[in-house]
């Protein structure tokens, strides 16, 4: 457990309600502690990182409105409640018994409708899923 300064504790908050995520290396700056430091005060407070832009978006485990999918997009940035596009993906597939194609997947959530996912979707599903016929996940 990390003891948190009571200025730190104060403003994390605070700066959340400013702005709903952050750069992890602007919240930082902003709190005047390194990285490090503040991911560990952010996992006393609970926290998701992106499972865009390489993580390095963070957002209060209190502050997300998960779709029933379980991901929230804040305006390009998503969030997932299983934490990674690869738990995700896994999740969605896992709850058909059949699977689900890459572009079921995308159907499943508007959030997942992006260019640079389709290819990573069709990956995950020809992998995962190598029994399907092989038109269910090339376009």
């Amino acid at each position: 457990m990390v003891t948190i300064p009571e200025s730190v504790a104060q403003a994390i908050p605070k700066l959340f309600d400013i702005h709903k995520c952050w750069l992890i290396v602007n919240l930082a700056a902003e709190l005047n502690y390194a990285v490090i430091s503040v991911r560990r005060f952010l996992a006393e407070f609970g926290y998701y990182s992106s499972y865009t832009h390489n993580g390095k978006y963070y957002t209060l485990r209190s502050i997300p409105q998960f779709h029933h999918d379980g991901i929230w997009l804040y305006q390009d940035i998503g969030f997932s409640r299983r934490r990674s596009l690869t738990e995700t993906l896994i999740h969605l597939a896992s709850r058909s018994p059949a699977g689900l194609t890459a572009e079921e997947l995308i159907e499943k959530s508007v959030y997942l409708n992006r260019e640079w996912h389709l290819g990573a979707i069709k990956l995950f599903v020809a992998i995962r899923y190598a029994n399907l016929p092989s038109q269910t996940w090339v376009s």
